[in-house]
């Protein structure tokens, strides 16, 4: 994992320091913060053009991963909420997406080789560690079990999906919308958890459709 953020502008390196003062100011329990995703392999987008008097843009956000001394930590919604709600009110600040794990949670996926946790070992960046832990090493896992893992998580995620959608056409036929609608979320977020875990093994815990299908983008 690296250690330098010298492949970002220095705008960027200033607006991660105050993204992790945030995080440390508010949640004590933190042992690692770090980023992972576009802006630490390099390959973030800041694009805008116009076209037919419309501005479009699109810009990568700072994904971070803070890890916990456990799992009670990251279950501290109020918190959580105030930090996200502190850095998103900043104008100045990239858009930040926040995950958190306790370093026991961490370590287990990262040794059981799931792809989201080891490629967040293998390309993350660390900003801020304090020191009480070392992470875990992936252990190979081969392509026969990775083929595996992701048919079970399919077949079950994707019957999931698909009987709420079968929900969803019955009650919309009965004109009770209040059912048909949840159970057209519930579709859509298990076709968003079916799509994650076959390609990440990672379910995150969401259930906020956008930021579902931004994680799945």
């Amino acid at each position: 994992m690296k250690t330098s953020l010298s492949h970002l502008p220095q705008e960027k390196q200033d607006q991660l320091a105050f993204v992790k003062k945030v995080i440390l100011e508010h949640i004590e329990a933190t042992e690692m913060i770090i980023l992972f995703g576009s802006h630490s392999t390099g390959k973030w987008v800041e694009d805008r053009y116009v076209e037919d008097g419309i501005t479009y843009e699109y810009i990568s956000d700072f994904d971070i991963l803070v890890v916990t001394t456990n799992a009670k930590a990251t279950r501290l919604h109020g918190k959580w909420d105030k930090v996200k709600a502190i850095i998103a009110r900043n104008p100045g600040i990239t858009r930040t997406k926040i995950i958190s794990h306790s370093i026991g949670f961490l370590n287990e996926h990262i040794r059981e080789n799931y792809y989201f946790f080891a490629d967040i070992f293998r390309e993350g960046t660390i900003l801020y560690d304090r020191g009480n832990f070392v992470l875990a090493s992936p252990q190979p896992l081969s392509s026969k079990k990775r083929k595996q893992k992701a048919q079970d998580y399919f077949e079950d995620w994707f019957e999931k999906a698909n009987d709420a959608l079968v929900g969803f056409s019955f009650y919309l036929k009965e004109q009770k919308y209040n059912w048909a609608a949840f159970l057209l979320h519930q579709a859509t977020e298990c076709y968003y958890i079916t799509f994650l875990l076959v390609f990440t093994a990672y379910r995150p815990k969401l259930h906020d459709i956008e930021e579902l299908g931004d994680q799945a983008s």
